[in-house]
């Protein structure tokens, strides 16, 4: 039984892993589309680029969530 149970929770693990990553490509797309109404929109999305690239590499599902509300701020 207690393989079912570990069935489920990955199940669900990699269901929030796409809502994740989708929340976070959804929001790198909208402030890349949002750059483009600034004059200096190359700079403005170079500096988007830098971020993601630089938090790319967490995988802690807080801490994105946390990154990400960060950004939606902005």
């Amino acid at each position: 039984m207690p393989r079912f149970y570990a069935t489920a929770f990955q199940s669900t693990h990699v269901a929030l892993t796409q809502q994740t990553r989708q929340a976070t490509l959804g929001l790198y797309r909208s402030l890349l589309r949002s750059s483009k109404k600034y004059e200096q929109n190359d700079k403005i999305k170079n500096i988007i680029q830098q971020k993601f690239r630089a938090n790319r590499h967490i995988t802690s599902r807080p801490k994105v969530l946390e990154l990400l509300s960060e950004a939606n701020k902005v």
